[in-house]
């Protein structure tokens, strides 16, 4: 996270300050590339996801814009497919 964090800027509620609305990357400091093989690393770790990739992607897609797609689905399906390309290559 560390790698990533110059790239983010992180949201959070008004009401609460504990919770999280939003992350935006700013792809100029930061690349899918990099937030992907963060994610694939992340994956692999014996604690690391503790959902489904589906369920992953989906909180990915609402909560970022990692994905451009303005159809959520369409956003979910490019996340997952490119984190499990990630996940493979990264072995």
């Amino acid at each position: 996270m560390k790698k990533i964090a110059h790239g983010m800027n992180v949201v959070y509620s008004d009401s609460d300050p504990e919770v999280l609305v939003h992350v935006d990357f700013d792809f100029e400091k930061v690349s899918k590339k990099e937030i992907y093989r963060m994610l694939a690393f992340i994956g692999r770790m014996k604690y690391g996801l503790t959902c489904s990739e589906r369920k992953m992607a989906k909180a990915i897609a609402i909560f970022t814009n990692l994905a451009d797609n303005p159809a959520r689905d369409s956003r979910t399906n490019a996340i997952r497919k490119t984190y499990r390309s990630y996940k493979s290559k990264t072995k």
